[in-house]
């Protein structure tokens, strides 16, 4: 009976077995017609097979099929295989399968990672073939190049390998970046003849070309293939047939393809742009150089100093003089930089043109912003053997009479003073001489000059302005006894108006900073009387009603012809005050307001001052309510509100004036007078008889912190005298 089970057994083993070979060949059919989904049911009926074989392998191309359908679980398939069927036939398949997808994920590090786990050759030869091949690419992409390498002439080593074409293409790359061009070129052309990577090597074969310098080889070579533009780096392509007819001088196709190549890849570098403008500037297309110079002559490189070069010579192509000058010098400094740095004088001769054909145009140019004298100078310094020495020479000898470097130009001038025109030039070189230092404040080597040009009185208008110019630089010394004298003189002189009006405005000014009120005064109706036609010539500090309507009824005019002295009637005005004669004083800050001139907030200020000095208290209240009302960014503005709160103290209108104070107090706490307002405010509210209101306020000085002692002080005596009186 037992014999019978075990047979029965067999049979049903049997049958079973060969319903997965048959199952097993439907999948693998599938597979091989690339009906993944079909092979992917089948196989997932025998990944559990009995038969190690056909599950091994079941679960072998379940790993591949999820790979070739990029599913998410082809990892996990493939490391389950690797773990698991260790013995596999398929082992060394799955390691080329597994390796290909995660080339193409681009996970070239796992790549190597997993091709590094086995010993390569021990594979079957393809699949030896293909891995050797994976791992090198995955290490060529990684950066890995000795590595790369190495496993590229592993497969190089059979031409008859699948992938002996591929590893030729990498590894021709690897030897093209050691510049290897000959070995390079070898493997390049071996592809070549296989009429494979068809793309690609137009470009590798063209640039190995061009490394050469075999500029005619590259534009024969390009000549069939540059119309297509599917072509591996065919912007490369277009870059090196522009430079290889740049290289043969051929500018016209230079150019061509240079903007065809700027055109097609939107980026062009410092050196094609270089290359481009010189073909243009070659063209004689002097605009489109200056363009493409333009780009690049700020970069750091080694051409942006012959780029300037030639910029300059094109913009003297297109008379663009003070363009060309700056240009020529830029080249110049750059060249003596490498000169100098780099011990490299093979580009000295251009320098010694560049800076020569500087110099030439600081010459030419009116207005050079460089002393053509000094540059000239410093060239025959630096090129004591130029060719161009004896035009220097001519060229330094006119300079020095229309030079801009005026104390060598007036020295170089005085040793040829018998000559006709030089002192004429002399007085007007020393005068703007002058004038610089005057500017610079270096009144003393200014007053020297000015004197100098007097000593050359051809002109006298220049002589008189050099006198007033000796005056103000005295002023600003302080010497104001000195600029009195020179004054005088001028005054002694036939002076046209315009000048005597300049003459009586600085006298008026000295004698003021030397507090001779009353001779300024004089000095300053001479100047108004002299200016506003309007007044008698005998207009003096004898302010008549008549005068004054005149200058009243007249506003708009006299404001116009205040022009350039609007601070005259406040000078008066001060003078007045400090003889303490007050009420003309007011007149004048009066009339000053009535012109607006911009200083109105001071002219008012200081008539508020006047009115207070004489208890004027009711006008002073309408000044200082002007200044406050109208002049709030003022820098009388504080003090004008404090003292318009004072003054209504002092006229018993406290109500007023606690407003002022209260007001003070809430918006104005940056005030230089806000304690002293509290203690008015306290003050105001006790004179009120709100007693209650200013002992609140004068508690909240007394118990400030940053509150000083001595309004502590004054806070308590006024609180003691609330308390006594109650």
């Amino acid at each position: 009976m037992k014999r019978y089970i075990f047979i029965f057994y067999l049979l049903i083993c049997n049958g079973l077995f060969s319903q997965e070979n048959e199952l097993y060949d439907k999948a693998l059919t599938c597979f091989k017609i690339g009906d993944y989904y079909c092979a992917k049911k089948k196989f997932n009926n025998l990944k559990i097979s009995s038969n190690y074989i056909i599950q091994s392998n079941a679960n072998f191309y379940l790993a591949v099929i999820s790979a070739k359908l990029y599913e998410n679980n082809t990892n996990i398939l493939f490391e389950n295989f690797l773990n698991e069927y260790s013995q596999s036939e398929k082992y060394d398949n799955a390691l080329a399968y597994y390796s290909d997808y995660l080339i193409k994920k681009r996970n070239y590090k796992s790549v190597v990672t997993l091709l590094n786990q086995d010993d390569l050759d021990l594979f079957s030869f393809e699949n030896k073939i293909q891995s050797y091949f994976n791992r090198a690419y995955a290490n060529f992409m990684l950066g890995n190049i000795d590595l790369a390498e190495k496993d590229f002439l592993i497969v190089l080593s059979d031409k008859n390998s699948s992938k002996f074409y591929d590893a030729a293409f990498y590894y021709a790359c690897i030897l093209l970046d050691k510049d290897d061009l000959k070995t390079s070129k070898k493997y390049f052309e071996i592809i070549q003849e296989a009429d494979i990577y068809g793309n690609e090597l137009p470009y590798y074969l063209s640039y190995i070309m061009f490394k050469n310098k075999d500029y005619q080889s590259v534009i024969e070579y390009l000549s069939e293939r540059i119309d297509y533009s599917n072509l591996y780096n065919y912007e490369q392509l277009l870059l090196l047939n522009a430079k290889s007819y740049f290289g043969l001088k051929d500018y016209s196709n230079s150019v061509y393809f240079f903007e065809k190549y700027k055109n097609f890849s939107q980026k062009i570098n410092e050196i094609e742009l270089y290359e481009l403008g010189f073909s243009y500037y070659k063209l004689a297309d002097y605009n489109s150089a200056i363009n493409n110079f333009n780009k690049i002559i700020n970069m750091d490189n080694y051409v942006s100093q012959y780029a300037y070069y030639y910029l300059a010579n094109s913009y003297l192509a297109v008379d663009k003089k003070i363009e060309a000058a700056n240009a020529f010098k830029s080249s110049y400094d750059k060249f003596k930089i490498i000169e100098n740095v780099l011990n490299d004088l093979s580009s000295a001769q251009l320098a010694e043109s560049a800076y020569y054909n500087f110099a030439l145009l600081c010459y030419d140019l009116e207005n050079s912003l460089f002393d053509p004298i000094s540059i000239f100078n410093d060239f025959i310094f630096q090129y004591p053997d130029s060719e161009y020495l004896p035009y220097v020479y001519s060229y330094l000898s006119n300079l020095y009479l229309s030079t801009s470097d005026y104390d060598n130009a007036v020295t170089f001038l005085e040793k040829n003073i018998d000559q006709k025109g030089v002192p004429a030039k002399v007085q007007k070189v020393s005068f703007i001489r002058g004038k610089q230092l005057f500017s610079d404040e270096d009144y003393d080597s200014a007053i020297k000059c000015f004197r100098k040009s007097i000593s050359y009185p051809v002109s006298e208008e220049l002589k008189q302005q050099a006198s007033l110019c000796i005056s103000e630089a005295f002023f600003l010394k302080n010497e104001f006894n000195n600029s009195i004298t020179i004054l005088n003189d001028l005054l002694l002189g036939d002076i046209d108006s315009s000048l005597k009006d300049k003459v009586f405005y600085n006298l008026a000014y000295s004698h003021n900073y030397l507090s001779n009120y009353e001779q300024s005064n004089n000095y300053l109706f001479k100047l108004l009387s002299n200016i506003y036609t309007a007044l008698p010539a005998s207009f003096n500090n004898n302010l008549t009603n008549t005068q004054i309507e005149i200058l009243e009824n007249s506003l708009n005019e006299l404001k116009n012809n205040l022009s350039g002295y609007e601070d005259i009637l406040d000078m008066i005005g001060d003078n007045y005050f400090h003889l303490t004669n007050y009420d003309e004083a007011i007149s004048y800050y009066n009339l000053s307001v009535e012109c607006n001139f911009p200083k109105s907030d001071y002219s008012l200020y200081k008539m508020a001052t006047c009115l207070g000095i004489t208890n004027k208290y009711n006008d002073r209240i309408l000044v200082l309510n002007e200044i406050v009302n109208s002049f709030e960014e003022s820098t009388y503005f504080d003090e004008s509100m404090y003292e318009l709160g004072l003054t209504y103290m002092i006229t018993n209108d406290y109500e007023s004036s606690k407003k002022i104070f209260k007001n003070i107090d809430a918006n104005y706490n940056n005030s230089l007078f806000i304690n002293d307002c509290k203690l008015k405010l306290a003050i105001s509210y006790m004179k009120l008889d709100n007693n209650d209101l200013s002992i609140l306020t004068l508690k909240d000085v007394i118990f400030s912190e940053i509150v000083p002692t001595s309004y502590k002080r004054d806070a308590l005596q006024i609180l003691k005298t609330i308390y006594e009186s109650n």
